[in-house]
C-alpha cells in the first residue's frame, strides 16, 4: 500500500496537476514585510527535514536537534542572533511510523503541560498528543536555557503537515512560559476539536497564530468536520503566482471560502480523497516535504 501510494504522489507530482482557483472575495492580499516572514519560517521547516543541518537557514545557528525513538517525533531549535529569535521547528512525515502518528485520529482528552486551562472538553488528535508529549519535557527546558541566556530573544515555533499540527499543540503549552510566542503552521491538518481551536483562538489569537495554506492542499482538509474536528484561527491562504498579492488573511476559524473550498485530491488521507499533492509539498514557493526526495515526506 506504501509503494501504491508513493507511486500515485509520484504521479501528481510528476505531471504538475494543479487547479485554477480565485481569491476569496473582499480579503485584501498581505503585506510585503509579512510574506518575507512567512518564507523565512517555511526555511526553517523545510530545514528540520534533514536530520543534519549543516547551513541552517537563514543565517542561523542550530541550538539542538531533539528526538525521540518511540514515537519517531524530531525537531530542530534554531537561533538567530541577528533577528534576536529563537525557532523550534517541527518535522512532518518522513516515514511509516510517521503515518501512524497521521492515523491516530482519535479525539483524546488533553493532558500536555501547561494546558489545564483549555478545560474537561478539550479534545486532540491522539498521534499528535504523543508527539508532543514525548519531546516537550526537554524542548521546554532547551528552550528556556536559551531564552535565559539571550534575554529578548523573541520564541517562535514552525512546522510543516504532521510537523504543522505538533507546532500548534506544542504552542499550547509553549506559551504559557513564553507569552511573546509567534507561531507558523503550513500545511496543518485539523488538530482538536471546537474546544481546542476556540481555546487556541484565546490564548494565541492574532497576530500570534499564523495558519498557512496553499491553494488546493489537501492535508489541511483532511479530518473531517464530522468526526469532530474544527480549524483554530488564523488561516493566510496563498494561491499563486507566489507573493504577497495572492496571499489572504481568511475569515478567523475554520473559513470555507479558503483553502476549503477546493478539492484537495492527493493521498495519504484516512478514509477520504483529499491528502498530499502537489500544493502540499510546496509553500511560498519553496519545496517542502517532498517524500520522493531522499525521504521526507508530509
Amino acid at each position: 500500500m506504501h509503494t501504491y501510494a508513493t507511486a500515485a504522489l509520484g504521479f501528481f507530482l510528476l505531471n504538475g496537476i494543479t487547479v485554477a482557483l480565485e481569491a476569496p472575495a473582499g480579503d485584501p492580499s498581505i503585506d510585503a514585510s509579512l510574506y518575507s516572514t512567512f518564507r523565512r519560517m517555511t526555511k526553517y521547516a523545510a530545514a528540520s527535514y534533514a536530520s543534519d543541518c549543516p547551513i541552517p537557514p537563514n543565517n542561523s545557528t542550530v541550538v539542538q536537534y531533539f528526538d525521540n525513538a518511540t514515537t519517531d517525533t524530531q525537531a530542530t531549535l534554531f537561533r538567530d542572533d541577528a533577528r534576536e529569535e529563537l525557532i523550534i521547528a517541527f518535522r512532518g512525515t518522513s516515514n511509516l511510523k510517521d503515518f501512524t502518528s497521521d492515523a491516530a485520529q482519535t479525539l483524546v482528552p488533553l493532558t500536555a503541560v501547561k494546558t489545564e486551562d483549555c478545560g474537561s472538553n478539550c479534545r486532540v488528535q491522539e498521534g499528535v498528543h504523543k508527539a508532543w508529549n514525548s519531546v516537550s519535557t526537554s524542548i521546554v527546558a532547551v528552550m528556556q536555557d536559551q531564552i535565559s541566556a539571550h534575554p529578548g530573544y523573541h520564541p517562535i515555533v514552525t512546522g510543516h503537515s504532521l510537523g504543522a499540527s505538533i507546532a500548534s499543540l506544542s504552542s499550547a503549552s509553549l506559551v504559557h512560559y513564553f507569552p511573546d510566542l509567534t507561531t507558523y503552521t503550513l500545511g496543518q491538518f485539523r488538530t482538536g476539536n471546537p474546544a481546542y481551536a476556540a481555546y487556541i483562538d484565546r490564548i494565541l489569537p492574532f497576530p500570534n497564530m499564523y495558519r498557512i495554506t496553499h491553494t488546493n492542499d489537501g492535508i489541511p482538509q483532511t479530518i473531517h468536520k464530522s468526526s469532530g474536528y474544527l480549524h483554530h484561527s488564523t488561516e493566510f491562504w496563498e494561491l499563486e503566482p507566489f507573493g504577497p498579492k495572492n496571499t489572504y488573511k481568511c475569515q478567523p476559524g475554520d473559513d470555507d471560502e479558503c483553502n476549503q473550498s477546493t478539492f484537495g485530491l492527493g493521498i495519504g488521507g484516512v478514509v477520504t480523497l483529499e491528502g498530499i499533492n502537489p500544493a502540499h509539498t510546496c509553500y511560498t514557493g519553496i519545496p517542502i516535504g517532498n517524500p520522493l526526495d531522499g525521504g521526507a515526506g508530509a
